[in-house]
Formats: C-alpha cells, structure tokens, sequence
C-alpha cells in the first residue's frame, strides 16, 4: 500500500497505546459504575432506528431521547449512518443538529460509550503527569503555570452526581475556592486570601477547607503561586495526600 494513502498514524497509534497503559487513581476508578451495553441509533430506509427493540422514528432527536429513557440500561450510541441526515456527526461522537429555522438555535446530542469516556480521563491524567506537572516543576514561580497546575491537579478532580459516573470535571479545580481581600493590620495594603481544599470523598462533589493550602499575596497571582507550592507539599500527583509526619487530619 502506497504510505500516501495510508490512513495509518503511527504517532496516533503510539499516543492511543501509551493512554491504554495509563493506571488511573484508585480513588478515581472506585467511583465507575459498571459497563452497560450499547444501544445503537442507525438511519436506514428515511428512518432512525434504536437497536434494542427496533423502533423506528422520524427525526433522530425523537430517536435520541427514546433511547435516552433507557440510560440506566444502556449506553446511547450513534452509528456512522446518522451523519447528515438531520445533522453532523463529528469524529469524537458528538452530533450537531440542524438549526431549528424557527428559534436560530442547535441541539447537541452525545454519543460516547464508557470505554471511551474513560480513555478521555486516562487522557486527561496523561495530560497532567507528563505536561502540565512538568511544566510547572520547571517554573513554579510563575504564575500561568502554577494556575494551570492547581485547575487540573487530581485533588480538585469532582463529578456532578453523588451517583457512580465516568463523567468528571478535570480542569476546572479552582472554582469554587474563596478568594477574600483584607487589609494588612500594620500597612492598610490590600492582602489576597485564598482557601481551598481537596474534593470531599463522600460523593466528590464539593471540597474541604483546609488551612495547610491556604494562601496569601499582595496580588492575586503571588498567591496563587504560593497556593500551589502548599498544595504540592501536602499531595502527591495522583491527588492523595504525600505520607509524611505531622500532617493533620482536614476540617
């Protein structure tokens, strides 16, 4: 086979391998609910069709929201026969609807299966040990760095649900940590308090407070830079705490 036509990508095949390999936290892969099998929604004939009992329908969102009943039973899949009928179905499964003429606006449906939700964490955990944590050893007193490392650190890894989910907020670990403003008792100058904790292991949903990662600055980014070298004493990379003497329970 001519290697111009080839479809092969030995570096997208390397980097799917070495996300394969990667081992999730234990904390993390404790939270998956179980595999479900798939129900997949085809186009044939001018109709949509759900594969586990066979119904049919008009218009793939009406087959899309069926299917979607059943959430707790399957997963919700999209086959390749969909696209471009009613809509756009992209490489990394999402499907963008037609714009509805009469409101301007598009539905988006999802159509991942929990492997490949997973893959996308393992990713994300790639991500973070070989580039983002990286970056940051190699300049921890800058302050893009150090907010980019605190957003995606594991510690701060949540889920919308108390349920068992393959669905996680991996990037966002700074929103809900309370930035206040005081003055310095002796100069009046502006102080920038932050507080913050790791996710609370009961549902990791919310987070502790706790004062061992508190930090303060003159700015917000000199505290931010303080922040994150707290936190890089008290946790390791995988988001569990470093085992080391005094270290005190969190409140």
């Amino acid at each position: 086979m001519n290697a111009e036509n080839s479809e092969f990508d030995p570096d997208e095949l390397l980097h799917k391998n070495a996300v394969n390999e990667v081992v999730l936290p234990e904390w993390l892969t404790a939270e998956f609910p179980e595999h479900l099998p798939l129900t997949a929604i085809s186009f044939n004939n001018g109709k949509f069709h759900v594969s586990h009992d066979g119904s049919r329908f008009d218009t793939i969102e009406e087959a899309y929201d069926f299917a979607s009943e059943f959430s707790d039973t399957y997963q919700v899949v999209l086959d390749s026969s969909v696209d471009g009928h009613g809509g756009t179905l992209e490489e990394d499964g999402f499907f963008f609807c037609d714009t509805d003429k009469a409101t301007g606006t598009s539905r988006l449906l999802l159509s991942m299966t929990t492997e490949e939700l997973v893959f996308s964490l393992k990713e994300d955990y790639l991500n973070w040990l070989n580039d983002i944590s990286v970056d940051y050893n190699a300049n921890p007193d800058n302050f893009l760095t150090a907010h980019k490392w605190l957003s995606h650190h594991p510690m701060f890894w949540v889920k919308g649900t108390k349920e068992k989910s393959f669905h996680w907020a991996t990037d966002n670990g700074l929103q809900e940590m309370s930035i206040n403003v005081w003055p310095n008792k002796e100069t009046g100058e502006p102080v920038i308090f932050l507080e913050h904790g790791m996710h609370h292991e009961q549902g990791y949903t919310n987070f502790y407070h706790d004062d061992r990662i508190f930090a303060k600055g003159k700015t917000y980014e000199e505290a931010i830079i303080t922040m994150a070298k707290n936190v890089n004493i008290v946790f390791d990379l995988d988001g569990n705490e470093r085992v080391s003497e005094g270290t005190e329970n969190k409140e």
